[in-house]
This record gives structure tokens, sequence and C-alpha cells, in this order.
């Protein structure tokens, strides 16, 4: 009978169910009744989908619509990550389109550590049914600004949330969390503060399960918590980092409340010596407990056991145990009668990790783990000798499922103490040591085993196929091993992993390997960690194991052990997942690579990152003559070889110190300083960059050095390299004296990367009181100046110094003034501020809070176009007032443009980013684009370069969507822009059916620039290989370049498959100046957007 002729829902309920999308899809290519008939079952029974780890918000848009919006009973979406990476290229960007599916109850999330929480925002915003049916979510890194939005999950059941980033007190303290009422599970570990337990306690009084990190808890707040639960919970975990305030008086709460339900608890015990707490440890006792963790701390002098012995042996139902010894407390036992009563407990699971230093340690250790129904067992301790460490075992080993153990397990070990293992029914043996030469004591039903080999006891390796029911092997190498004939396998594995230690090579071309890996008739999953996995190897076991095979993982394999020529067999794999991480050099990125890549989406290829040299190697120079190392550095800074530079000067500083000061170019010196410094601050020391910023302190007071108008940029970038506060003001003086304030747009970040000492809060009021002065005194225009300027320097000195009330008569002259007095949300920004400051001396004057923003609406261009011109302080800039579109519907994360529109003779166009994926900038873009450098205005003549003084604003010209700059555009599409808040951008209108129409003022002036250099060089002579697929015709830019700097030239070409928008992909490799490049290209759906960088590859010369 042929498969056709079975009935489709035998096929449907009893055969496709147990294959997966790598089996299901290439089977559709069989026949038109093959494709129906997995199609149908897709649709109609698929619950779980899981997203592979090199995914991305593209990619996860075309699965949205094309496959999982149409499966019916999707229930579980997933994430595979092979168990060893986490998800980067997904964001909350992608997670919106999951948003429009409607039956997801299960969302596994927790390895996206770039998903902040934000989808769920947009979730709620667009009335996800996702809202209605998700049951369970486990997310990672979510922001505390999104912990309110769990409410709006009214069917949640089971919440986890996971956390790798810092987070302060103060921002938990600000955190409002609001949870669901049908919320019956939550694990969060955030350090949680007494005001989140409290809102947790107040939203979701219906947990049974509760996991918590109580870093910032006591005893009170704990007791809070079990109380408010007491009646229904079933599962309560606290876990602890270094810092604990618990003391043990919240054991209390279990002699003041019941707790009928509590089955699983892990709880802190002190040992104490505390008479309160040590009668309350005494009495403990919860009569439906079964599973018992308890983490200690490191116990006081004359602490005593007796109370936990005494709990334990109390509650004799118990089925698991786990003791968790932070560190070896000195303990002391009263009564011994104890010991003995600890064998009447029945444990199915014991765990023990650390020890305690007691005469009578090993004896209680052997009550506890001989009982008759042990199943589990999980000893580590560090501190136990190895010899005969497990004679006492024999009696619990005939019940034994799971032996973990710190110690080695060795030939002479096991015959020793525990020859009658091979009788026992144990399916998993693992620890820090296993060697082979145990094989042969091991019970046939072992199904997981964790092995070490080297060359003595490689002979062993025959005896792994008698393990005939083994399905997980893992093969550490301690040695060096070029003969695996012995090595025979049971037909029963399935995953099989090779580990390498330090020193030790494994190509995967040893003698006898490929015919053991054959032998495994059910394997499906290989792994390789450490070793030197080479292309013959995966070209040997294609032929065999291209069909069979389904995970395949190389990491950190040996540098260039693996060639390009690898990724041609790799590809034979019919539907194996592959993940390649650290095991191929950057050198392989070439066209071939990127085709190779985007033709095999189930092959995951992570590069090496290589860390930054740290290391000095200073110029070898006479540091005692100073003429001779400005030399050097000038030399060096001339062809950009600035580390050179840099550590020339450090060295001199370290040579001179104070006496660069008295030297007749001084001021030199410190301006190759400055220009260096952010090359290699990483490797100063910070005194000695406080040393350096306090003799140009004094250089600058004494007028003995000047900047320039270069020097502002110089200065701004070594601001944001430094990390002491005292420089910081140095630097931040000097820029003020230099009438450059553009700094403080980002200077509480400066502020929080340098600290905010109090002996230096006086320089931070100075440093305000300063920049005030010039806008009291009219040197500056308020309105020449983005409100984000002003709301940042507000905050700053609220967060810092709010006693500084000399502020809140700036905030009087700031809210009366355009552009602020008609900025509704700017100006609610800054007087929710002023109210923090003490003793607030500000004239008070009543301040209206405009609504013009409707009033606005209903105004025509015209009308809008006065009403920017009566309110802007630029009255020479030409205004436009420009349209963009952005659909109702997204995506939000593509760029969006304006109608083109000319002025100054060139076309120019208005790009806008409605959501800005990188947080650090803001929450939306708004971006001035050169769109062509046709000049309309002349009929002949070759485009250069043109500056441009332009401000941008939002229609209802709030002041912190506001910006002035003044620019250099010099090739077409160049573009500059501001980074803004999304509050501050509103939208003009949301009538339209499809669209939110957003309107944007542009101010626009032509500002004189240096003159056009005629340059005399033959640039085609530089241009390097296939000239006829570009231009010859180039730009001034070019030119200038050439006479400037050595130059080559080059025509590459990337090729790029609709299906595969979004990818990487390279260009064919090239060689310049002796070093090979690979340009690596990335376009976006929106053919307007791409991204392009240069991968420095090969060093060859």
């Amino acid at each position: 009978m042929k498969l056709q002729d079975l009935p489709f829902e035998l096929c449907r309920d009893h055969l496709l169910c147990f294959l997966d999308e790598d089996y299901l899809f290439p089977m559709r290519l069989v026949s038109k009744i093959f494709s129906d008939w997995i199609w149908c079952y897709l649709v109609e029974k698929k619950s779980k989908y899981f997203i592979h780890v090199s995914v991305d918000n593209n990619q996860l848009t075309k699965v949205v619509d094309n496959y999982l919006i149409k499966l019916k009973n999707l229930k579980c979406i997933d994430l595979f990550s092979f168990g060893e990476i986490n998800f980067l290229l997904l964001t909350d960007v992608g997670l919106y389109e999951i948003g429009r599916l409607t039956t997801i109850e299960e969302l596994y999330l927790d390895d996206a550590l770039k998903c902040t929480g934000s989808f769920m925002a947009n979730w709620i915003l667009n009335g996800s049914q996702l809202l209605h049916s998700i049951k369970v979510m486990e997310l990672s890194n979510v922001k505390c600004e999104y912990f309110h939005l769990f409410k709006e999950f009214n069917n949640l059941k089971t919440l986890e949330l996971q956390s790798n980033e810092t987070i302060s007190d103060t921002e938990m303290n600000e955190t409002i969390i609001e949870l669901p009422m049908s919320l019956e599970s939550l694990s969060i570990n955030y350090p949680l503060t007494q005001k989140n337990i409290q809102d947790i306690v107040r939203t979701s009084p219906n947990l049974k399960e509760f996991s918590f990190l109580a870093t910032n808890l006591d005893d009170e707040d704990v007791s809070f918590i079990l109380s408010s639960y007491s009646k229904i919970i079933e599962k309560f975990k606290m876990f602890i980092d270094e810092s604990l305030s618990l003391e043990g008086k919240y054991l209390s709460v279990f002699s003041d409340f019941s707790f009928p339900c509590l089955k699983k608890i892990r709880i802190y015990w002190p040992f104490t010596d505390n008479p309160k707490v040590k009668s309350l440890q005494r009495s403990l006792f919860i009569p439906t407990l079964d599973k018992l963790r308890i983490f200690f701390n490191d116990g006081e002098s004359s602490a005593v056991i007796d109370p936990l012995l005494t709990f334990i042996i109390r509650h004799n139902k118990l089925t698991s145990l786990h003791l968790d010894f932070m560190d070896y407390p000195s303990l002391e036992i009263k009564n011994e009668r104890l010991i003995e009563s600890l064998n009447n407990l029945s444990l199915k699971s014991v765990s023990i990790f650390g020890g305690f230093n007691l005469e009578n340690y090993k004896e209680i250790l052997i009550n506890l783990m001989t009982g008759s129904n042990l199943e589990k067992l999980k000893w580590c301790d560090k501190e136990l000798s190895e010899e005969n460490q497990f004679v006492f075992l024999k009696d619990s080993m005939k019940s034994l499922h799971v032996l973990k153990l710190s110690g080695s397990l060795t030939e002479s070990t096991v015959s020793s103490s525990l020859e009658e293992l091979r009788s026992y029914s144990l399916e998993k043996v693992y620890g820090s040591s296993i060697f082979t030469s145990c094989i042969g004591f091991l019970p046939i039903s072992l199904k997981f085993l964790d092995i070490i080999v080297n060359s003595p006891t490689r002979n062993h390796l025959k005896n792994l196929k008698d393990l005939v029911n083994l399905t997980s092997l893992k093969i550490e190498m301690t040695e060096t091993i070029q003969d695996f004939n012995e090595l025979r396998l049971p037909k029963s594995l399935g995953n099989i992993g090779f580990v390498c230690g330090e020193d030790v090579k494994f190509t995967g071309l040893e003698d006898g390997l490929l015919e053991a890996l054959l032998s495994a008739e059910n394997l499906r999953t290989l792994s390789f960690n450490c070793c030197s996995i080479k292309d013959d190897f995966i070209k040997g076991i294609v032929p065999y194991l291209k069909e069979r095979l389904e995970i395949l993982k190389i990491l950190y394999n040996e540098e260039k052990a693996l060639t390009i020529e690898s990724t041609y067999y790799l590809s034979q794999f019919t539907r194996c997942r592959t993940l390649l991480l650290n095991s191929y050099d950057p050198s392989i990125t070439s066209s071939i690579f990127s085709s190779f890549e985007h033709d095999n989406p189930r092959i995951t290829i992570i590069f090496k990152h290589p860390y930054p040299e740290s290391r000095k190697f200073y110029p070898k120079l006479n540091y005692e003559n100073i003429e001779q190392v400005v030399s050097y550095t000038k030399q060096r800074i001339s062809v950009r070889e600035m580390k050179d530079a840099s550590l020339a000067i450090q060295r001199l500083f370290y040579y001179s110190g104070e006496k660069i000061i008295n030297y007749s170019e001084s001021a030199e010196i410190f301006k190759l300083f400055l220009i260096t410094f952010t090359y290699t601050d990483s490797l100063w020391k910070r005194d000695d960059i406080d040393s350096v910023f306090q003799m140009l302190d004094q250089l600058w007071k004494s007028k003995s050095i000047s900047f320039d108008l270069s020097y502002n940029k110089v200065l701004k970038k070594v601001l944001r390299s430094i990390e002491s506060q005292q420089s910081l003001y140095t630097v931040a003086n000097i820029l003020i004296d230099l009438n450059d304030f553009s700094f403080f747009y980002d200077f509480d970040s400066l502020l929080e990367t340098v600290g905010t000492d109090v002996e230096y809060e006086d320089c931070l009021k100075d440093l305000v009181q300063r920049l005030l002065n010039e806008f009291f005194s009219g040197n500056k225009e308020i309105s020449h100046y983005s409100g984000n300027l002003f709301v940042n320097i507000i905050n700053t000195i609220a967060d810092n110094c709010p006693e500084f009330t000399y502020i809140s008569d700036f905030i009087d002259l700031l809210t009366h003034q355009n552009p602020f007095k008609i900025s509704k949300k700017t100006l609610e920004a800054i007087l929710k501020k002023k109210s923090i400051f003490v003793g607030d001396t500000s004239s008070g004057l009543p301040i209206s809070i405009p609504n013009t923003t409707e009033e606005l609406r209903q105004m025509s261009t015209e009308d809008l176009l006065d009403y920017a011109k009566t309110n802007i302080s630029k009255k020479d800039h030409a205004l436009h007032l420009v349209t963009v579109k952005v659909p109702k519907t997204g995506p939000f994360n593509t760029t969006y443009v304006s109608d083109p529109f000319i002025e100054c003779g060139y076309e120019w166009m208005v790009e806008f980013l409605p959501v800005d994926e990188d947080e650090d900038y803001g929450n939306c873009s708004i971006f001035l684009t050169l769109n062509s450098t046709i000049n309309h205005n002349e009929e002949t003549g070759q485009f250069d370069r043109i500056r441009i003084e332009f401000s941008i604003r939002n229609f209802d010209m709030d002041a912190s969507s506001y910006l002035i700059y003044s620019r250099k555009f010099d090739m077409i599409l160049s573009s500059y822009g501001l980074f803004v808040e999304k509050q501050y951008v509103e939208p003009f209108s949301t009538r339209d059916e499809e669209f939110l129409i957003f309107k944007f003022f542009i101010g626009m002036k032509q500002i004189t620039d240096t003159p056009i250099a005629n340059h005399q060089v033959d640039i085609e002579s530089f241009h390097k290989g296939r000239k006829e697929l570009s231009t010859t015709n180039y730009p001034p830019l070019i030119h200038r370049m050439a006479s400037e700097f050595p130059i080559s030239i080059h025509t590459i070409v990337f090729r790029l498959r609709p299906e595969n928008v979004g990818k990487v992909c390279y260009s064919d490799q090239f060689e310049a100046f002796g070093v090979k490049f690979s340009p690596r290209f990335t376009a976006m759906d929106n053919p307007q957007n791409f991204a392009f960088d240069g991968a420095l590859l090969v060093p060859s010369g």
C-alpha cells in the first residue's frame, strides 16, 4: 500500500504529528497530495513554533505573514537557540508582528535579551487578541517602565521575568508594578524593594507560586509576602546574592499563620546565636511540605546545627532536600542522637552543595544519603578527599537513578567502594571527573554519561558499546589522542559531544573516529567544543549523516581550522540546524560566503570579535628630548596612527610631569594630547589623567593656550571619554569659555559616568550658573537652542543639587519666552521639576499652559507658515512645511520620507523614523537629507559641497522637537538631524484611514564655505578592478582626498536576492595598502534604507 492510499486522518493524527517543519516542508515537494496533506495538517493541528536564533525582525514579519497567521491551532511560540547563545537580532519591533496572531497561549522569550517590553505597549495600542489569550509568558530584560502593562493580560497565569542588567534601588522604587488578577505563578529576579512587594501583593492576590530576589528585602518584607498568601501559596522561593539583610525573624510567620497548601519552599537559614531566631527555628513546622531547599550564611563562631536537624527530622514526609552552603561554616552539635533520626526520612532526592566544618559531618551525610527510596543524589563538596568517599553509598545505590559527584571516579575508586555498581539501575552519572576506566563498572541502564579520556584510559572506550540504553554522551579529552579505533558507540546513542582541554588537538580526522560515529545508528546531535575540526571531517560525515543529523554545533574552534570550503559541505545537510560559534575567521567573508549564508537559513554563524589591543608598546624614543617626541607625535598623527601618537604623549607626561607646563611649546603638547587622548583613554591611569587636566586648567586660566573653533569638536569628544569629575569640569569650563554649550545635551549621562561626589557639587553649580548667566545677560538667545538642552540642565540640577535655587529664576525667564511659552509638553516637564528646588525664590509669575495644538491643526498651510515665521528667531531662514505619511499599521522601525523640495538650488527631503530601535538616542528621529547634487540654479558645474544652517521643528513648535544646526553636506544622501522622545513629536492628523500625517517646519540658509579647490590629480590611475561597472566621473570629494592622503579606488559588487533583503551580504575581497578587505552591506525592505560598513579582514603587509 502506498502512503497516499492511507486515510488522511490517519496520516494527520498518527504520522505527521511526529515530524517537525524540517521534515514536513521538504516532503511537500514530493507530490501535490503530500503538499495538500501536510499544509492541511499544519493549518489545523500545528500547535508550537520555534523562532530560530538567526531570525531578525524583517524575517519574523514574513514568517508571521506567510505562515503563522494561517495556523488555526497555534498555542505556543518558543525560541530555538541551540542552548548556547542568546537572541540578539530579534527586538521589540519584531514582536510587534506577533501581536497580530490570535491563538497564542504560551510565549517563551527568555533568550531574547534585546526585547525590552515596548512590544506590549504596541499590542495594547492595536488591541491585540493576545492580551486575552496568553496564559504563560517568560521574558528577559524587560525595562521597569513597562511593568505596569502586565495588568492588560487578563488571562495570564504564569509570568517569569529575568534580567542580567544592573538596576538601581532608585529605579526599582520608581517602578510601578501592576499584574493581572488571574496571575497564579510569578518568578522575578529583579532587585525588588518594599514598594514593589506591596504592588505585587495588591494587584495579584491569587499567587500560588512566588519566586523572587530578596537582596533588598528584610524580615518584615518577607513576612508580609508569606502572610499575604498564607492560605493559597504552594511554592515559595527566595534568592539572594552576597548582600543580604535577612536575620531570620521572618520565620515567625509560620507560627502566626497556617499554610495548608505549601509544598515547595526555598528559604534562608541563618546559623546564629540570636535566641529568638533559634527558638523560631526549633518550632518551625510546615505539615504539607514536600520539597525543601535551604541556603545558609557562613555562621557565627558558636552556632549549632541542632535546630536545622530538628527542622528536617520533623518533616518526615519530605521527598526532596537541597542544602546549599555558600561558605563552610564552623558548627557545633549538642544532641548527637539527632543524627540517627535522619534515617527515618524517606527522601527521593538529595542535593548538597558545599559543606560545613563539624566533626560529625560525614556521619550526618551518610544518614541523609542512605535511604532506601533515594532516586537522585547530587553531592558537590570540593573539600572531600577522593579516596573511599563513596563507600557508604552502597546501600542507596539500588534505587538511585541520577548520581552527580564532585570527586574523581576512577577504576580504583569504584572497585574499592562501588564494586556492585553495574547491577544497579542508574540512568545518569556525571561529575567533575569520571574516567573511562570506570565504564566497565557502570550499569547498562545508563542513559546519560559524561566521561574524561586520556591516553592511559582510551582503551576502555570500547566498553561504551555495552551501555545499550545510552542516549547522551559527552567525552572530554585532556590529552591529544590520535587513535579512536577502540571507540565503539551503542546504537541507541542520539547525542554525542566532544570537549577539548587546553593544548589538546582534535581535528575529527583521527583514526577510527568516523567509523565510531557511524556505529551510533540513531545519532541526531553532534557537538564539538574548543576543538580543531577540519574541512575534511565535515566532508567525510556528509555522505553518511546528511539525512539524519538534526543538530551540529562547532563552538570555539581553533582559528582558521575551518575554511570557506567547509561551507559547501555544510550546505549538503538536508535538515540539520548548524551553529558555528567563534569557529570561523572573518577572513572567509566574501560574495561566495554571502550566497552560502542566504541559501542556508538553518546555519547560524557567529564570528569572533577580537578584543581591542590593551597592551602598551611605547615607541622607542628619548623621552627626555621633548622636541623629538613632539616631532614623532605629529608625524604619526599625519598618517592617522593615533595609538602610536597617544602612547608617545602618554610616556612624555610620565617622564616629564609638571616640567612640561614650563616648556616653551607646552600649548602645542597639550593640543596633541587632546587630539590623541580618546584613542587610548583606557590605557591611562585615572590619577595620571587628572594631573594632565590640572596642568591644562592652569594653562587655560593663565591664557597660555588658546583653541580655534576646530578644537570644540575635539574637546567634546574628550569630554565623553573622561571618567573623573575633576577633569570633566576642567574641559566643560573651557567649552563654556569657547561659547559652546552643546555638551549639556547629554551632561546628565556624563555625570552618571564619572559619578557625583559631594566635594564637586560647587563645581557643578558654578558650571550651570556660568551657562545660565549667558542667557540672563542676553549674550545667548534662548530661542536658538533646543528645549532638550534646558530640560537636561534642569533635570541635572534637580537630581544632583536641588538646593541650587538660582535655577528657579531661570525657569521663570525660560517659560515666558519663545519657543517655550508655546510649547505645551516641554513647559509641563519644566514646571514639574520646578517644585523640587529647595527655597524657591523665583518671582512665581503665573504661567498659563498653552493649548494651541488643536488650533494649529485647523490652519491652512499658508497660515501655519505665517505662524511659524512669527515665532521663530531665525528670520533669515527660508521656511518649508513638509509632510511625512506613516502607515497606521506600521512598520514603525522604517524610515519614511517627505516629498522632495528645492532650496539653495538643490533638492532636499525629510526622513522620519517613528520608532528608533537604538534607545540610547531616543524614540524617533527627524533628519534633513540632500536628495540630489544637481544644482537647479546652474546649467553646468560640478557639486563639491554646500554648508547649510538649518532648523527642524514639529508642526506644534514644541521646544523639545527643535534643533538648529550648521552642517556641511558633501555628497548625495548626506543627512543630519535630531533624535527626540516620541512624546514631543505628535502627528498633525490621525483622521486619514491609512496614514498618520506628520508635518515639520524646516528652516534653511546657505553659509559661505571655503572655495572649491582645483585639484589636478589623475584619479583614474588609482581606480582598481572593473571600471566598466561604475562611473569614472569622480566627485570633488574624491579629488580632495587624493590630494591629501594615499588613495585606492575599487568597484565592488553585492549580490542580493529579493527574499534575502535585511540580511548581511559581502562583496568579493580586494587588497589595498597590503591589507585585504571585504565590504559588508545590509539592505532593508525600503529601497531608500540601507546600511553599509567595511569589514577589515586579513592584514597581509
